[in-house]
């Protein structure tokens, strides 16, 4: 113990709220326990501003003496109503004891205070029962019992573990290995008097129940085809036995590598069967690749138009990374220009990549063929014209037409039929002369116009029983006017067709029913005479004439 002890008093005792008739307005409580080896702080609240107050303090010694002691000022303390003071008592072999307090103003006004001083001293940890405590596999936890040099009804306990408060109470039940940290306190003073001591829980060796498996969650996923496992806490094992989901095992070794989901096993041993511990581990796997679902491949734009803009998105995911092929990373991407694109989405959580490309063309809508329409107006005095297959086979464009010329035809009606065909109702004004129109389209994807061409109708007022025969076709591929086309009389049949050249040579001749003659375009240029057979009804008709073939028009 020091040979100079200094005990500390803090103390602030509450008052009414009017002042009391002397110049002592608080004092301390009595009587007063302190820890030895403390300073004696003592304070008191006074009624005056504390300017000019004088102070007298005395020690009792016996039933009739009083020892005069030096009374240092600590500090004082102005408050609404008063000032507090706080003073330093001198230490002295023996402090315990009664006190009295004088204190004066400058009316010579006067009044006074005792208070009784105690000194405690702390508690003091001699040791622990069992002095060297040690837990394994045959007794895993032990009980450990300080002994305290004294102790008092306010005597307060606290074990500590790992940086943790584990118990309140004078014992405690270790049951893992490692050093434990004993705090006792003695609340009998305004300041806590206590003392602190350890003692370490040691491993017996006689097993490997603290052993544990780290990472405690592993997972195998598409950045780490792979995990190590390891083994912690081995105290004293000598032998250790991993086995792999498949059957695999691997001996004397802390670690294995996970290469596979499934459960992994890992034996401990020292030697003592009894405490052979089984330690057991799930790997898990996630490889799950982002989903990048779409239905097209391929995506056009427009090749007439300045700017052109196709977005394509995919599934945004706060947990995704994109990049893109023209470098942009973002969830969607505007594409202007043709071209083959691609995205790799990559899922940040498991590592794991998916990739899918389009492919974007230049879009210009455009006639399957140019067409020439020749007919002959029989049975009615109107004349509908389904014109097909308009534009891309891919696609079903919207057809954009008007009538440029006209000659001895009326337009009768007309419109699109929602599949990239028009229908065209024309009557020919005056039935003994022919009537043409030039009608111009132009087929439409979107918002993509595509060229326009035109489409060139003859109607010829015919008899009913007499067929059209073209005089001219020019055979160069352009699709107008190819093919030689016979318009027949309806209901005529066992038609006859012969074909014959300047020198009187037949180069053709068939008894199809249909009208059209695709060989004919395969003759030279030149002029060849025809002949048709044909019945309507009960009657043999025939027709002759000449065909001018032209391939170079």
């Amino acid at each position: 113990m020091k040979t100079a002890l200094w005990v500390v008093l803090l103390l602030f005792f509450v008052v009414s709220n009017a002042y009391g008739d002397g110049i002592i307005l608080e004092k301390p409580p009595s009587p007063l326990n302190f820890c030895s080896g403390d300073i004696l702080k003592v304070t008191f609240k006074f009624k005056d501003n504390g300017d000019d107050l004088s102070f007298v303090l005395r020690k009792k010694l016996n039933d009739t003496e009083w020892n005069t002691l030096n009374i240092n000022i600590l500090s004082k303390t102005f408050v609404s109503g008063g000032v507090f003071y706080t003073f330093i008592l001198p230490s002295s072999p023996n402090i315990d004891g009664l006190y009295w307090l004088n204190v004066k103003n400058k009316s010579g006004d006067s009044d006074d205070a005792t208070f009784d001083v105690k000194v405690v001293l702390p508690p003091v940890i001699l040791g622990f029962t069992p002095n060297a405590p040690e837990i394994g596999c045959t007794n895993g936890e032990v009980k450990i019992q300080p002994t305290l040099s004294s102790t008092t009804n306010n005597s307060s306990y606290e074990w500590w573990f790992n940086n943790s408060k584990v118990s309140t109470m004078k014992d405690y039940i270790a049951k893992s290995p490692g050093n434990y940290v004993f705090i006792v306190s003695n609340a009998e003073t305004t300041k806590t008097c206590s003392d602190t001591s350890s003692v370490k829980v040691n491993y017996d060796g006689t097993g490997s129940s603290f052993a544990r498996i780290k990472p405690l969650t592993p997972k195998i996923t598409c950045a780490n085809t792979s995990i190590e496992l390891e083994a912690y806490d081995t105290l004293r094992v000598t032998s250790f036995i991993w086995t792999k989901p498949n059957g695999e095992t691997k001996t004397n070794s802390l670690k294995i590598i996970a290469d596979r989901p499934g459960d992994y096993k890992l034996k401990l041993s020292n030697g003592n069967i009894a405490c052979d511990t089984i330690l057991m581990i799930k790997v898990e796997i996630d490889t799950v690749r982002p989903s990048l679902s779409f239905n097209n491949v391929q995506y056009y734009i427009c090749e007439k138009q300045e700017v052109n803009e196709i977005v394509f998105q995919v599934s945004p995911s706060k947990n995704y990374a994109y990049v893109w092929s023209n470098g942009a990373s973002t969830s969607k991407v505007n594409v202007e220009t043709a071209g083959t694109y691609s995205i790799t989405v990559t899922n940040l959580d498991n590592g794991c990549t998916n990739t899918k490309s389009w492919i974007i063309k230049k879009m210009n809508p455009y006639f399957t063929k140019p067409i020439k329409i020749d007919t002959i107006l029989l049975d009615s005095s109107a004349y509908v014209f389904n014109v097909p297959q308009m534009g891309p086979t891919m696609f079903s464009p919207t057809m954009k037409w008007e009538i440029a010329e006209m000659s001895n035809l009326k337009l009768i009606g007309g419109g699109n039929t929602g599949t990239g065909k028009i229908n065209i109702k024309l009557s020919i004004e005056d039935k003994t002369i022919p009537g043409s129109a030039l009608v111009t389209v132009q087929p439409i994807i979107t918002d993509c116009e595509g060229e326009k061409d035109s489409i060139l109708i003859h109607i010829n007022p015919q008899v009913k029983d007499e067929p059209f025969v073209p005089e001219i076709i020019t055979p160069n591929g352009d699709g107008k006017n190819d093919d030689w086309e016979i318009s027949w009389p309806s209901g005529s049949t066992e038609r006859h067709v012969l074909l014959y050249n300047r020198t009187g040579g037949k180069v053709f001749e068939s008894s199809a029913d249909d009208g059209g003659f695709q060989e004919i375009g395969r003759l030279t240029d030149g002029v060849y005479f025809f002949m048709l057979d044909y019945k309507v009804g009960n009657n043999t008709k025939n027709k002759s004439g000449s065909l001018l073939i032209l391939h170079g028009q």
